[in-house]
């Protein structure tokens, strides 16, 4: 796999990426969470082509790999030759809003150094909104869940304290709705006519 590496950005991290899926972790995690990988950044990242196999060695006896989700169905339907699942998290660099960012990032030495400020930023953004920011996880089609929320008959069929009913204090009535990883193939046109409906309080 070849990768396209933004001058900003850490090459000799790029490589290692490519041949390990490592990234170079923040300082202060390794120092706390994994010294020894630490150690071996500061000997052996300079020549990441030659010391790939010590690498990959410690990341098999101390590291596991993020479990990736995918639709099983798409996925038996598909012709395996297409299949990918590669992700090049340096050309982040090329789409990241530096202009829009208000903390920079200070003396950069790898991806992380270059992106972690505007988490830190969303995070306390986040923080200012305490009290006012409320997350429902839903699962469940769109247009069937929005329309038992709108006449009070959703229930996430936990038991729990409230046997599973919605709490009243939950609203009804949003101001906007984000849909995240709507499928390309085989959506109901349900859903679009429900989103598409005449609504003030609604955008989409």
């Amino acid at each position: 796999m070849e990768m396209s590496t933004p001058a900003a950005a850490n090459k000799k991290e790029a490589t290692l990426y490519v041949r390990t899926a490592l990234l170079y972790p923040s300082k202060k995690v390794l120092e706390s969470r994994d010294p020894e990988l630490l150690e071996l950044l500061q000997k052996h990242s300079a020549q990441p082509k030659k010391h790939t196999a010590i690498f990959k060695e410690h990341m098999k006896k101390h590291w596991h790999f993020n479990t990736t989700l995918m639709d099983a169905d798409w996925y038996n339907d598909m012709k395996k030759e297409n299949f990918d699942v590669g992700f090049n998290p340096f050309e982040t660099m090329k789409h990241f809003p530096y202009d829009e960012v208000s903390t920079k990032p200070q003396n950069p030495e790898r991806l992380f150094d270059h992106l972690s400020p505007f988490f830190a930023d969303a995070a306390k953004s986040i923080k200012q909104l305490e009290g006012r920011l409320m997350v429902e996880a839903v699962l469940g089609d769109y247009a069937d869940v929005a329309e038992q929320i709108q006449f009070g008959l959703y229930s996430d069929h936990s038991g729990g304290s409230t046997g599973g009913a919605r709490p009243k204090e939950f609203p009804t009535v949003y101001d906007r709705i984000h849909l995240s990883n709507v499928p390309f193939v085989a959506i109901s046109l349900v859903s679009f006519f429900f989103l598409n409906a005449d609504h003030p309080l609604v955008i989409i």
